[in-house]
């Protein structure tokens, strides 16, 4: 008589989580000593970031998370922060009146309702003015 296979995602194994940046065929592993001069090391550390020509915070933001997302591990992680360097340089154009109007009627509906907590309708409407941009 055949007996029935449960799934193994209905057995009360624990489940396994595969990690994909590191293969199971070939392995390596090293160290390398660098020795650099201390004081030009320190000194190339010590620039005064006030003297860089850039008033564009959002760009100066940008540019940190995009050189940042080389230090992730894996590639879904870099990509993820690469992409986040290119949102923060949008510029969000606000939607038409009806939709505002709308959104405003929401908060002041908010604002009434005695039932939901003041930190809750702070988060709330702070969620709402986010949505009066594109």
């Amino acid at each position: 008589m055949l007996q029935k296979h449960k799934p193994k995602h209905q057995t009360p194994e624990p489940f396994y989580v595969y990690e994909r940046n590191r293969s199971s065929d070939f392995g390596m592993s090293g160290y390398v000593d660098v020795s650099v001069n201390q004081k030009s090391f320190i000194e190339s550390l010590s620039i005064d970031h006030s003297k860089v020509p850039c008033d564009d915070k959002k760009l100066l933001l940008s540019m940190e998370i995009f050189s940042a997302s080389n230090l992730e591990t894996s590639e879904r992680a870099k990509f993820l922060s690469m992409v986040n360097a290119l949102e923060i340089l949008t510029n969000r154009k606000k939607h038409n009146k009806e939709i505002n109007c709308f959104i405003d009627h929401i908060q002041i509906f908010l604002k009434e309702n005695e039932e939901i907590d003041n930190e809750m309708k702070h988060n709330l409407s702070s969620s709402f003015e986010n949505l009066k941009k594109e």
